[in-house]
């Protein structure tokens, strides 16, 4: 996996989150939108080794989730869905249990 350049955050910081739907699915979720404290949060999967799969995790609306599915989820129009507030890479084990998040800048998201 490549490595983050944000600060490593070893408590899960979108605790209690629920799953709401997978936006984007392929062999497993690629696009997944889910909810913390009210707020929503899609989680776009970037990387994978042999014990973590990697999220990149962003606060949106659903007027921005809407404007990017017509866009058929296209990863040039990330920014679009995006609501201003946190960026996230988060690591999750296999079963997708917390193991550790980064904070992140949209840019550093897209270069990913």
């Amino acid at each position: 996996m490549h490595k983050v350049k944000g600060n490593i955050i070893l408590e899960d910081p979108l605790p209690n989150t629920t799953h709401i739907s997978d936006l984007v699915f392929y062999q497993g979720p690629l696009v997944t939108l889910k909810e913390s404290g009210g707020e929503k949060y899609v989680w776009v999967w970037v990387d994978v080794n042999d014990v973590c799969n990697r999220w990149g995790v962003f606060k949106t609306t659903d007027e921005k989730v809407s404007g990017w599915r017509e866009k058929e989820f296209v990863f040039d129009f990330i920014s679009e869905a995006v609501e201003e507030g946190p960026v996230y890479f988060f690591n999750t084990d296999l079963d997708g249990n917390f193991v550790a998040a980064w904070d992140a800048s949209l840019e550093e998201l897209i270069e990913y």
